[in-house]
């Protein structure tokens, strides 16, 4: 099943959530292309990209830019399906605000890690549109995420790793998309991944820009984000369920990640609600 919900919209600019629920396929789907310059956050799940000749596994930890003119097709290796945020924006808009070279950019790299600042303004937004929030207050939430990211954000460097590398990072990203809360060792990456640890280690900060820790860390902070906004009460059962080995730890790197305690965010909502 698979399910776009318009959520806010005007001549300028259109926000949608749009819910996967399918299994997993290794054959890429049908080509295709959207209708407008689309920025895409995946908030649960993960997938596999194919576009601008790369394949690169979408999980929370990224952000997607696809114009008009780029022809994708998406791949399921793991079943449950995503849940992703789409803003679509005027190209007129976009130009007055980044210009044509910084917006050409940052649509040619299709693939991004989103920054902490700029995927906390997108949840924000989206939170804010699932409980219908004022019109003003989304619009001028959106101009500061696109201009956030077109100050943060751009094409990572050309990677050293070969195609069989490549595709052996790919399998370590697709393992850490769907079980990072586990406690995952480096040896047990490494056979997967068929490489040492050391060359695993040096071949995932090449290819994707962080570490593979940093990496799973990331995504379990991703996760705690969800949960609390969704009205998660018990932080060290959630902390623990995560994979952190204590409450404390959990506070450090949320409050480290996001700039404020999880106990803040869920009594406040961080302005989420």
């Amino acid at each position: 099943m698979q399910q776009l919900n318009p959520l806010f919209e005007t001549p300028e600019l259109s926000v949608a959530e749009f819910r996967c629920r399918v299994a997993a396929h290794r054959r890429p789907e049908a080509a295709e292309q959207t209708r407008g310059w689309e920025i895409v956050f995946l908030r649960r799940g993960l997938f596999v990209l194919h576009a601008s000749g790369r394949e690169t596994v979408v999980t929370p930890n990224s952000v997607v830019f696809l114009s008009p003119e780029t022809s994708y097709r998406i791949e399921h290796p793991r079943d449950g399906g995503d849940d992703c945020t789409i803003f679509s924006v005027k190209e007129s808009t976009i130009d007055a605000m980044l210009g044509r070279a910084r917006r050409s950019e940052l649509f040619s790299a299709a693939h991004a890690l989103s920054a902490p600042g700029a995927y906390l303004a997108h949840y924000a937004l989206w939170r804010r549109l699932a409980n219908r929030g004022d019109a003003l207050g989304i619009e001028e939430g959106v101009w500061r995420l696109v201009d956030l990211l077109g100050r943060t954000h751009g094409a990572q460097g050309p990677s050293r790793n070969t195609p069989g590398t490549r595709s052996a990072v790919r399998r370590v990203m697709e393992l850490l998309g769907s079980r990072f809360p586990e406690p995952l060792r480096l040896p047990d990456l490494a056979k997967e991944a068929g490489m040492s640890p050391f060359h695993l280690s040096r071949a995932f900060r090449d290819e994707t820009g962080i570490g593979i820790h940093a990496c799973q860390n990331r995504l379990r902070l991703r996760a705690a984000l969800e949960r609390i906004a969704q009205g998660e009460e018990d932080l060290t059962s959630l902390a623990l369920d995560l994979g952190f080995s204590s409450h404390s730890h959990f506070t450090t790197a949320f409050t480290a990640e996001y700039g404020s305690p999880p106990a803040a965010v869920r009594s406040k909502r961080a302005g989420l609600a």
